[in-house]
């Protein structure tokens, strides 16, 4: 970013409350160099997500400072959200869906929601035994959170692409 810029933004920012969070950081930012105030004043906040925990060292978070080690869902609340984003009646179609679904739950605990909308429209039992094995093939998601790598999950990306 230009330092003119970055200066206009800090300008503009240095007295004023604000809240700003960046979703899905890979690499560490430097925020006086995007225009942050540095150091961020009362009820200036800025909150950001990784999935590494190299970035939050490198952006100045302490571990147990001011930081929250994510974990996966446990497998009940996992699908309780599939079955809200698939729905009660699909799932419960029959029972080769129902128990498509628990295994299928049981393999993403990371990310109910996006397999789950994926599979909202899909009726036909063929559909989602094709579903569970290319989620079994593509590689099964970790139990922790910390395990997840820079490029994502290949089979979340089939559920993305695919339905």
């Amino acid at each position: 970013m230009p330092l003119l810029l970055a200066n206009v933004i800090s300008a503009r920012l240095k007295d004023k409350t604000f809240f700003l969070l960046l979703d899905g950081v890979r690499d560490g930012i430097d925020l006086a160099a995007i225009g942050l105030p540095m150091p961020l004043g009362h009820r200036q906040k800025v909150v950001f997500t990784t999935r590494d925990q190299a970035v939050c060292a490198n952006m100045g978070c302490a571990a147990g400072d001011s930081s929250i080690q994510m974990q996966c869902l446990r497998e009940d609340v996992a699908w309780d959200l599939f079955r809200y984003y698939v729905g009660d009646e699909i799932v419960n179609a029959n029972s080769v869906i129902e128990g498509l679904a628990k295994e299928m739950v049981a393999e993403c605990r990371a990310s109910p929601c996006t397999v789950g909308r994926s599979m909202a429209n899909q009726r036909c039992m063929y559909q989602w035994r094709v579903a569970y094995d290319m989620l079994r093939i593509k590689r099964p998601l970790p139990s922790d959170i910390q395990e997840m790598t820079d490029e994502g999950y290949p089979c979340l990306q089939y559920f993305e692409n695919e339905f």
